[in-house]
Order: structure tokens, then C-alpha cells, then sequence
């Protein structure tokens, strides 16, 4: 059974009439889920099951015929079960063949869907990968003790929109729930960090408070670690070339990247 079946076991199991369990309960629970799981399985093969039954109920027929009886009914009573199995046989191969086709169009659509926001989570990670090492470097100046102007425009590298993945709308249920819940939680994050940057744009919070710009790196970096979580779901693989650098999993980029900026460091970044 898949993750998205557990919460439908969990509530057959409710169902079946038992107590309610506990999390210090688990080979119970196990124990329980594993009988449910059973019996889905059984009733979703019901018909192949009953298939190989009337198969067996037939040859068993013609092996040992009835003393007494008519070898004509005997006849017309085998081909009878021999066509019941076969219709049932037939019933259970369309419906594996739809599922199984089912299976390999959500394969397909989930590969499109990490595909295209794979495409435009690239173009976030670079801005926010200049977005970090700008505030970083004012962290940096003002830990070393030398004040920075009170207002900055901010416009230029606020987190960039996702318009083509929050596009998407329902097809993004195609996802499993461990892609989903990454991506929600980035979104949820950006937004975040887009007000800080708007706030210090316009003037009502300053850049030059080293408590105001350790907090803003701080969101940026947590914002990259995200990303490269959702990396880890939708491209695992996606490379990244920097300035003069040889490409590299983007994944690294964006964790190496995320650090707190260290004072008096000369690349801005923790050893």
C-alpha cells in the first residue's frame, strides 16, 4: 500500500471496532494494519481468487467424476465454471491493466511536473544565492563595526515568483505528499522573507541594525535550505555552475551557501 493509503487503513482498523491505540502500542498496531492490508489485498483479488476456485472446482470434477452421474451434465457443468473463470480471469486482467496504466500516466505526469518546477526553482536559487551574499556582506561590515546607510532598496533581489509552478493548481496533487509538503513549506517561507526585504525597501525596518540583517540572512539561508530539500524531491541530480567554478550539485551549492556569515571572515561564510 502506498503513504496515501495509510490514513484509509488507519480508519478501517477504527472501524473493525477497535480501542483506540496508543503510540506506545505499536506491535499491536502493526499487528493490526497488517491483517487490514490483508484483507485489502484479498478483496481486491476477490475475483481472480474466485477464478482459480471455479478452475480447481472443474479439473476436480473431471478428475473425479460423481459415481452415478451424468457425464452430459458433468460436461455442461464444467465448461460452466471453465467460462465463469474465464470471465472473472478477464475482469481481473482489465482492471490490472487500467491500474497499471494509471500508475505509469501519474509516473509520467509527476516526471513533467519536477521537470517544469525544477526549471523555474533554478532561477530562485540563483537569486537567492545573491540575495545571501549581499546581506551577508553587510553582516559582516557591521559586526566589523562600521555602520551602513539606514535605507536600502532592497526591489533587486527580493525571492523570485514561482508563477508558472503556483500555475499548476491541482496538478500539483500528482506530486507524493513528501514533494508537496517541501514546496508548500518554501512557498510559505518566501513569502516571508519578500516582506522583510519590502519592509526595509520602504523604510520601515533598517538594514543597518545588525540584529535587523542577522535575521534577513538568517531567513535567506533558511529559504535555501528548503529549496534544496525540494531539490532533493524534484531534480536530486540538477547541477549548478558558478562564477569560475566548475559545476556542482546544486543541492551542496545551496546547504554550503546557507551558513551563517562568520565575522571578519574574508568570504562572508562560516569555515
Amino acid at each position: 500500500m502506498t503513504a496515501f493509503a495509510e490514513p484509509l487503513i488507519d480508519q478501517a482498523v477504527i472501524q473493525l471496532g477497535r480501542p483506540a491505540i496508543t503510540w506506545f502500542e505499536g506491535p499491536y498496531h502493526v499487528a493490526e494494519r497488517w491483517k487490514v492490508k490483508v484483507v485489502i489485498k484479498v478483496l481486491s483479488n476477490f475475483d481472480l481468487l474466485l477464478s482459480a476456485l471455479l478452475v480447481l472446482t472443474g479439473m476436480k470434477l473431471i478428475r473425479y467424476p460423481t459415481a452415478g452421474s451424468d457425464p452430459a451434465a458433468t460436461a455442461t457443468l464444467v465448461g460452466a465454471l471453465f467460462g465463469g473463470a474465464a470471465v472473472l480471469f478477464g475482469s481481473w486482467v482489465t482492471r490490472w491493466s487500467a491500474k497499471r496504466q494509471s500508475e505509469e500516466e501519474l509516473v509520467r505526469r509527476r516526471q513533467n511536473l519536477c521537470s517544469l518546477i525544477a526549471a523555474e526553482l533554478v532561477n530562485l536559487a540563483a537569486g537567492l544565492l545573491t540575495a545571501k551574499q549581499f546581506v551577508d556582506a553587510a553582516v559582516s561590515q557591521l559586526q566589523a563595526g562600521q555602520p551602513l546607510a539606514g535605507h536600502f532598496d532592497m526591489s533587486w533581489c527580493v525571492p523570485r515568483e514561482l508563477p508558472l509552478t503556483q500555475s499548476l493548481g491541482v496538478d500539483l496533487q500528482a506530486l507524493d505528499a513528501p514533494t508537496l509538503d517541501a514546496l508548500a513549506t518554501l512557498l510559505s517561507n518566501l513569502s516571508l522573507t519578500r516582506r522583510q526585504m519590502n519592509e526595509i525597501t520602504s523604510g520601515s525596518a533598517s538594514l543597518g541594525s545588525l540584529l535587523t540583517a542577522t535575521a534577513l540572512s538568517r531567513g535567506i539561508g533558511h529559504d535555501m535550505t528548503v529549496l534544496a530539500a525540494v531539490f532533493e524531491h524534484v531534480a536530486p541530480n540538477r547541477k549548478l555552475a558558478m562564477a569560475d567554478k566548475p559545476s556542482e550539485f546544486i543541492t551542496k551549492i545551496l546547504r554550503d551557501a546557507a551558513r551563517d556569515p562568520t565575522p571578519f571572515g574574508p568570504s562572508g561564510y562560516a569555515a
